[in-house]
């Protein structure tokens, strides 16, 4: 099944796009799409699965968004800065029911998660999403974000070039790049310095064979062990046109874990398509879905962030808000104390897990853990009698 990177599932269709991979651009911005350190300085054979860093200062545009759902979690997505005042972003980032996003924190400049210093921090005040967005078939996966205070212009903060089909041509041997910090491995971890992957357009009629719901408003691009993966949604899909970078995709959708095995392309919002809905959303001349977001953090949080120990010799285990679904954004774990002369037993019921990307496992012992069992996907089992030895 496929799934958006960091969202929800999709439903199959049979309604497969029309060949569209050529795009044509005009629309520019003063000093859009120009990096003060130039990305093509370096090796292309970097990817965000298995991990290649980017230079710094090379993606200006690139923000690392944090996004308080409140009780609901906390999630990670990407955006790109298209001028001074407004983010944009994937509609699935800003939207997590049945829980409403509460802040939204834009990181510019940011390079490595671990040193902040010198990065520019805003919060959004307002969001804005596209009123045909559609959480199962991830049309119209579009949102902008309006910031509280205009961003600063540096050598590693500045806007990237938006586009419209009637000009310049985009080909399958565009040089294009996927930036963000997401997983950089299947199920791994989350990277904490920016990574860059070359992406080749795809056209829809063959990503189509791939995905299932594949419309003239999506773009697909891949290449052979490579792709964008949980984390990086919302992020862009940069390419260089005319000796400008343009955004020509946001980061959508893709396999479950980011399979690469097949080569399967990622999928994003084709932005040449939404030009106008852009400007008529910052202009306020359209009807779009409009959130007011707070500029301080939430207090009602659920975290999982110590493990939680067990230590009687009976009970239950549930996850965060259960029977409700479990908010986003959240690693927990349960840890079970059994003496060396115990044996455990433990029964799994009504098992419920994200198709995809979410999984439980359980390990036996702690350095060096042994795993007895992994579930993962969107199914719904009752497993018993599983038993380790303390």
């Amino acid at each position: 099944m496929e799934r958006a990177i960091g969202e929800n599932s999709i439903i199959s269709t049979t309604n497969v796009s029309l060949d569209k991979s050529i795009e044509r651009v005009t629309f520019q911005q003063l000093n859009c799409g120009q990096p003060a350190i130039s990305p093509l300085s370096k090796s292309k054979d970097a990817r965000i699965i298995g991990g290649s860093e980017a230079t710094p200062g090379s993606w200006p545009w690139q923000v690392r968004l944090i996004l308080d759902f409140g009780i609901g979690g906390t999630g990670l997505c990407g955006g790109s800065i298209i001028n001074e005042n407004w983010i944009v972003t994937a509609a699935h980032c800003v939207l997590n029911e049945p829980f409403t996003i509460q802040r939204v924190e834009v990181q510019a400049g940011l390079h490595n998660v671990g040193d902040t210093t010198g990065i520019h921090i805003v919060y959004a005040v307002t969001v804005k999403y596209h009123s045909n967005y559609d959480s199962i078939l991830l049309s119209n996966d579009i949102a902008v974000l309006e910031l509280q205070s205009p961003l600063s212009f540096t050598s590693t903060v500045s806007p990237i070039c938006l586009s419209e089909d009637n000009s310049v041509i985009v080909t399958s041997t565009s040089t294009c790049f996927a930036t963000g910090w997401g997983l950089i491995a299947p199920e791994g971890r989350a990277a904490n310095v920016l990574q860059e992957v070359q992406l080749n357009v795809i056209y829809n009629t063959i990503c189509g064979l791939q995905h299932s719901n594949i419309e003239d408003t999506h773009l697909c691009a891949g290449s052979s062990g490579r792709s964008a993966c949980n984390g990086d949604s919302g992020g862009p899909l940069a390419c260089y046109i005319n000796e400008r970078w343009y955004l020509m995709g946001i980061t959508s959708f893709g396999q479950p874990l980011c399979n690469t095995v097949n080569d399967t392309a990622t999928v994003f919002t084709r932005t040449s398509e939404y030009v106008e809905w852009i400007d008529q959303a910052i202009s306020d001349t359209t009807t779009v879905s409009t959130t007011s977001v707070s500029t301080t953090s939430s207090t009602n949080h659920i975290h999982c962030d110590e493990p939680f120990v067990i230590n009687s010799t009976s009970g239950f285990i549930t996850s965060p808000l259960y029977p409700e679904i479990y908010p986003r954004g959240l690693q927990c774990e349960w840890r079970i104390e059994v003496p060396s002369d115990k044996v455990s037993v433990i029964s799994f019921n009504d098992v419920n897990i994200h198709c995809g990307y979410d999984y439980m496992q359980v390990l036996d012992g702690e350095e060096q853990a042994r795993k007895k069992m992994k579930v993962s996907g969107d199914i719904k089992l009752v497993l018993s009698d599983i038993t380790t030895n303390g």
